[in-house]
């Protein structure tokens, strides 16, 4: 599936990242899920499926974020017919010096759209 998100006429969409899952964090879990969802012509979101995920509460979190962005503030008809991309969200922890973003992770879920959710290892 392409990068719908990364066309031009969607970026002025206020994307922020998934809070990272308080469980996750306490347990020092990375991983990631991908979800796909369609975009109606009136900037609505629908059906948010999950594609593949790591751990459950990373599915939870990335399906809530994907339909809680601005999408009410973009101009109408952006697009005329209902549209349907995936975003890929990674929960990630930055090391000393190195944000998680450049480290190849261990774990793997489709998707170009990218986004990450970064913690930070308190030891």
């Amino acid at each position: 599936m392409d990068n719908e998100l990364g066309k031009s006429k969607w970026a002025q969409l206020e994307r922020f990242p998934a809070r990272y899952p308080q469980q996750a964090v306490i347990n020092s879990l990375e991983g990631c899920a991908t979800v796909e969802y369609v975009i109606t012509s009136d900037n609505n979101i629908k059906d948010v499926v999950v594609v593949k995920s790591t751990n459950k509460h990373f599915s939870a979190v990335a399906k809530d974020v994907v339909t809680n962005w601005k999408w009410n503030k973009l101009p109408k008809n952006i697009t005329s017919e209902p549209v349907k991309t995936q975003t890929r969200f990674d929960f990630c922890f930055d090391k000393a010096n190195q944000s998680c973003s450049t480290i190849e992770p261990e774990y793997s879920c489709p998707g170009e759209d990218t986004i990450y959710s970064r913690g930070m290892m308190v030891r």
